[in-house]
């Protein structure tokens, strides 16, 4: 046997109480998946929660900035030269 294999054997680390949890997962997902059924809510996509993180980031650009400066207007750029060349990678991908 090989050293490598050795070490393992004998670590004294003892596994992970949650890795034998295997249903763990299964039983979370199916009851937040009945609360939303049962209190009639959708499970992903809620156009109100956009609305509410633009208006949030935002507010929170404009304190953290103060105003029209140089950051602002170098984010932007940068934020513009981003979206021209994703778009320029989807029609050449094409």
């Amino acid at each position: 046997m090989s050293t490598t294999a050795n070490i393992v054997e004998k670590s004294p680390l003892r596994s992970l109480p949650f890795t034998q949890q295997r249903n763990f997962r299964k039983t979370l997902n199916e009851r937040v998946n009945a609360y939303l059924r049962d209190n009639g809510l959708p499970a992903r996509d809620v156009p109100a929660m956009y609305r509410k993180t633009v208006i949030a980031l935002a507010w929170w650009a404009l304190a953290q900035i103060g105003g029209q400066t140089g950051d602002a207007a170098g984010a932007l750029e940068q934020a513009g030269e981003c979206l021209i060349l994703l778009a320029a990678a989807v029609l050449l991908r094409t």
